[in-house]
């Protein structure tokens, strides 16, 4: 999946921090199974802060039974 969106939240001070996807140690969790579940952990890279995108599951027409 490529990355679309500049992602950035305001620190208390006013400055900005960037968030680019997060890399953990694999023994924290499974970040295979996050993202087939549609899932992307993303970090600011100035206060580590994270945060969890997801996108919503939108049915196919062959799903709904047509």
């Amino acid at each position: 999946m490529a990355d679309t969106l500049l992602m950035e939240h305001q620190h208390s001070d006013g400055s900005w921090g960037r968030f680019e996807r997060a890399h953990h140690d694999p023994a924290e969790h499974d970040p295979e199974r996050e993202w087939a579940k549609g899932k992307v952990l993303y970090q600011c890279m100035t206060c580590d802060e994270l945060v969890r995108i997801e996108a919503p599951h939108v049915e196919s027409s062959d799903s709904q039974g047509r």
